[in-house]
């Protein structure tokens, strides 16, 4: 088999998990046409060769590369810094990996933390470039986030097309990235890519977000996450004031509690009312789009941080809403010594971070000891936040062609239908034209796949599934300290036959069976194809 992609998951399936969550700050340009027509792509070199004087070497290289290795949108914010329009500013550690404002002169502020690599900066950069510092509503929040990984991404294969494997820093995000948008061109199906995007990307326009000081920033919706993006506690009510009316006090609030809510939003979210009576909070309507970014500091509701008990929906943990928060969770991890560095662990990391050179430094025993103790020995904060709150590493797993590959796709995830009742129905995977008695083979696998259920025989040949096989993957990870264990399932459908047994192992290169025509859809049979449903952590249903 060819086509083989190596990758990483966590908390879902083909996401292709959500485990890893970039922080790119709030806001979004998009130069492209949107808000800005900028026209020419010429860039001033005299203007690039001023930057370079005025600004240093760092800040010049990471625009250079920019704008060599970018597209249009990329290249005139290149232009536009070194124009003066627009300001870069790297700096060595911050809550975001980079942040988009306005600089209040018509132009943008873009500051992004230093990764020590001019190319990883210029594909941060390459993200920033699509940003306009605005704060919009979620789906042009979503759009925009969109947009700018798919560029920060392909710029990222640009440059190592350009043969610079070696001097880029391939991080587990960058990976994660690549890996996601292959494989969404490689099955045809941008989808993919745009639900890989949604659940690993900050947008900045989802959800109540609990901030590492404790504080809650409205982005849109009703759940609380925290500032990777990961959901803390899914509510039941909907709306701005309903739905953190639950998250502070529960579902049975009284009178009594909920005029507490909409004292600590009266002080800093802006509403409208539908009564003449404009001390009548029974008809306040609180808009969404105009609280967007809207923040609830900690020290407004601190008893109820310290006090009130969510069950986080990742982990099952019951505790206080300051104990669920991150930071606190990293504080008592450092504190019991679970965050500590294994000896020797990343030593010439740290001689780089400190920057010294193994070569002009030669590591000793007691060089070694100055070193551990010189960051603190153990993980920090910002390490942890960027491996999204999951420590001793994530399970592997492989992303391969179920079919020979050339194969067509004849109809992708997401397409509407009509079901067996007569109603609309979304196709909840991907349908490869493929003749009769063509070879199938596992389209996710990790270690501890096997076959949950051997569906073969004549009973299933009238089923909407035809002759099936449903793999169970089994992960496992650490994730804020606690164990969370995932179950991946994938079905193969329409099979005409099947030699494998429920509970046989699966590896990447074991037959699952030959593809064929059987089942029936309405009544009628199919013509001959594989169905694979898209991983989830339950049977999905074919549709």
């Amino acid at each position: 088999m060819n086509g083989r992609i190596q990758g990483y998951v966590s908390k879902s399936g083909l996401n292709i998990g959500d485990s890893l969550r970039s922080q790119w700050g709030s806001g979004g340009i998009d130069l492209s046409g949107n808000l800005y027509d900028l026209g020419k792509r010429a860039i001033d070199k005299r203007a690039l060769e001023s930057y370079t004087q005025s600004h240093g070497k760092e800040l010049s290289d990471t625009v250079w590369k920019n704008y060599v290795y970018g597209d249009w949108t990329q290249e005139n914010t290149s232009a536009r810094l070194a124009s003066g329009l627009d300001q870069l500013e790297l700096v060595e550690q911050a809550g975001f990996t980079a942040l988009t404002t306005s600089n209040g002169s018509g132009g943008r502020l873009i500051q992004m933390v230093d990764s020590g690599n001019s190319y990883n900066n210029a594909i941060t950069l390459g993200h920033e470039s699509y940003r306009d510092g605005i704060i919009g509503t979620a789906s042009q929040q979503s759009a925009e986030t969109l947009a700018a990984t798919t560029a920060h991404t392909q710029m990222a294969l640009r440059i190592l097309d350009d043969g610079k494997e070696d001097q880029i820093q391939m991080t587990e995000n960058l990976a994660m990235d690549i890996t996601a948008y292959k494989l969404s061109q490689y099955l045809g199906d941008d989808s993919i890519f745009a639900g890989y995007v949604a659940g690993n990307y900050d947008a900045s326009g989802d959800y109540w977000k609990l901030m590492d000081d404790g504080s809650i920033a409205y982005d849109g919706l009703a759940d609380l996450y925290d500032v990777n993006g990961n959901l803390i506690y899914r509510t039941k009510a909907r709306g701005l004031e309903g739905s953190l009316v639950e998250i502070l006090y529960g579902k049975n609030a009284t009178p009594e509690e909920v005029e507490k809510v909409r004292d600590l939003l009266e002080s800093s979210f802006e509403h409208t009312t539908k009564s003449d009576d404009l001390t009548d909070r029974n008809q306040w309507y609180w808009n969404v789009d105009s609280n967007h970014g809207k923040v609830i500091d900690v020290s407004k509701y601190e008893e109820i941080y310290n006090t009130r008990v969510l069950v986080d929906s990742i982990t099952g943990q019951a505790d206080t809403i300051r104990n669920l928060n991150p930071r606190t969770i990293y504080d008592k991890m450092v504190a019991n010594g679970t965050m500590d560095k294994k000896s020797g662990d990343s030593v010439r990391s740290r001689l780089a971070r400190m920057e010294l050179r193994v070569e002009k430094d030669p590591v000793t025993v007691e060089s070694l000891k100055f070193y551990e103790n010189a960051d603190g020995g153990y993980i920090s904060y910002e390490e942890f936040k960027a491996n999204n709150f999951i420590t001793g590493g994530m399970p592997k797993y492989e992303v391969n062609s179920p079919v020979p590959e050339g194969s067509v796709i004849s109809t992708v995830f997401g397409a509407s239908g009509t079901s067996a009742a007569g109603t609309m129905k979304t196709h909840a995977g991907i349908d490869f034209a493929v003749e009769s008695g063509t070879e199938v083979y596992p389209m996710l696998v990790n270690d501890k796949t096997t076959v949950f259920a051997s569906n073969i025989g004549e009973e299933w040949l009238t089923q909407i599934q035809g002759n099936n096989i449903i793999l169970e993957s089994k992960f496992s990870y650490t994730y804020k300290g606690s164990t969370v264990s995932d179950n991946i399932y994938q079905s193969y459908d329409h099979l005409e036959s099947s030699t494998l047994e429920n509970h046989d192992v699966v590896g990447s290169n074991t037959l699952l069976g030959l593809s064929g025509a059987t089942g029936k859809w309405n009544g009628k049979g199919y013509g001959a194809h594989l169905h694979v449903d898209r991983p989830c952590k339950k049977k999905c249903v074919n549709g």
